[in-house]
């Protein structure tokens, strides 16, 4: 068997979907010791009430409170400030992990600093939804971001936890994209990055069109800010911008389908949150 795991779970009003991933964390085989560190971002509905269910459980869960910031980042960080373990493993409250997740990571850990896995999409989500993003599925390797370093995604994240105070966790001015902002100091700091062919967790998808729009908006503010964070930051491409908001205007076949909305929400997100990011930039200058 291989070390000890502590697994932290951020949360807020996430009553709905914790005990799925909880249940699927108690029942699955854990090397020799371990434990679940629920960090409450300030949930108002019974989020600690479903979390505290599990008191009992042969693998230590406890609940943090993680409130006094807002942020997935934050908790994160609370999570780990109270955990009890060399390996740190992080996962999210809405998914679920697959059954040897939790061995998968702690072996992986074994070999290398940081590990991220895979996600399945089928499982948790209709089929319409994971048509609108079916680049997605099946990958079998960590993505790159703009092809310049590997991203590890906070919903299936290994980490040595020396490692992870070495860095200083998280950077909680990240309200969205702290794993990608994780992952680039990693690169930089030429911490190798691997590939848990075997940590797969069930990912759940956004449905509703309003919800896909925001979460993919926030993803393209965190590029924009991500590519003005790197080292070597490159210029600005203006073609490429514009073959990306031409693309929009030569998809409206899409709008025929409950999965091409979702396709042309997702991309439109991403094109009007870089936009915002930089209209931001122009007027901080």
């Amino acid at each position: 068997m291989s070390s000890p795991l502590s697994v932290v779970i951020a949360a807020k009003d996430a009553e709905e979907t914790l005990a799925d991933q909880l249940d699927a964390l108690v029942s699955q085989p854990w090397p020799d010791g371990g434990e679940i560190i629920v960090a409450d971002n300030g949930s108002s509905d019974r989020t600690v009430a479903e979390a505290n269910r599990f008191d009992h459980s042969d693998i230590d869960v406890r609940v943090v409170d993680a409130s006094s910031v807002s942020g997935a980042g934050h908790a994160r960080n609370r999570g780990v400030d109270v955990s009890t373990y060399d390996y740190v493993a992080f996962c999210d409250a809405d998914d679920v992990v697959h059954e040897s997740w939790v061995r998968s990571v702690s072996a992986a850990l074994d070999h290398t600093p940081a590990v991220g896995g895979k996600l399945e999409f089928d499982k948790l989500n209709p089929d319409w939804v994971v048509g609108s993003r079916g680049q997605l599925h099946a990958v079998n390797d960590l993505p790159r971001f703009d092809g310049l370093f590997p991203v590890l995604s906070s919903c299936n994240l290994g980490i040595r936890r020396a490692v992870f105070d070495e860095l200083g966790g998280f950077d909680e001015t990240y309200l969205r994209g702290q794993d990608a902002e994780l992952s680039m100091r990693l690169h930089h700091a030429g911490i190798s990055m691997g590939f848990a062919e075997n940590a797969i967790v069930h990912y759940r998808m956004r449905s509703g069109l309003r919800s896909i729009y925001r979460q993919a908006a926030g993803w393209g503010e965190v590029q924009h800010r991500l590519r003005r964070a790197l080292p070597d930051t490159p210029p600005t491409d203006h073609k490429r911008i514009l073959r990306s908001w031409a693309w929009l205007g030569t998809h409206p076949h899409l709008l025929a389908t409950q999965a091409g909305r979702a396709r042309l929400a997702y991309v439109a997100g991403i094109r009007v949150g870089v936009a915002r990011a930089q209209l931001q930039q122009y007027r901080q200058r």
